[in-house]
C-alpha cells in the first residue's frame, strides 16, 4: 500500500458517525410567546429575523398558528402532560401522541 493510500485510509477512519438528532419539543408557552412576538411584527423582514434567531421554519409556525386557533395550546397539553407523568409512575406506557409539534 502506497502513503498515498494509506492517507486516505486514515483519514476515513477519523470520520464520526453522529447520533441520530433527537427532535425538539416547544412547550405551549413558548409557542404562544414566539406568535405573539410574530403577530406584533409590522416592518419588512422582522418576521424571517425572528424566525432565523429561534431556529424556527416558517411551515412549523403555521402548525403552531392552526394550534392556537383550535385552542389546544391553552391547557390541554399541561393536561396530557400531567397524564403522561402519572403513567410513567404506575408503569404504564402512555398511548403515542397523534399531534406533532
Amino acid at each position: 500500500m502506497t502513503e498515498a493510500e494509506n492517507g486516505k485510509l486514515e483519514e476515513s477512519q477519523k470520520t464520526e458517525v453522529v447520533a441520530k438528532a433527537k427532535r425538539r419539543q416547544h412547550s405551549a408557552e413558548y409557542k404562544l410567546r414566539i406568535l405573539q412576538e410574530l403577530d406584533a411584527c409590522s416592518g419588512k423582514g422582522e418576521i424571517g429575523a425572528v424566525l432565523r434567531r429561534e431556529g424556527l421554519y416558517s411551515s412549523l409556525v403555521s402548525k403552531w398558528r392552526e394550534q392556537r386557533e383550535k385552542g389546544s395550546l391553552n391547557g390541554l397539553e399541561l393536561i396530557i402532560e400531567v397524564q403522561k407523568k402519572v403513567a410513567r409512575l404506575m408503569g404504564e406506557t402512555p398511548p403515542p401522541s397523534n399531534e406533532e409539534n
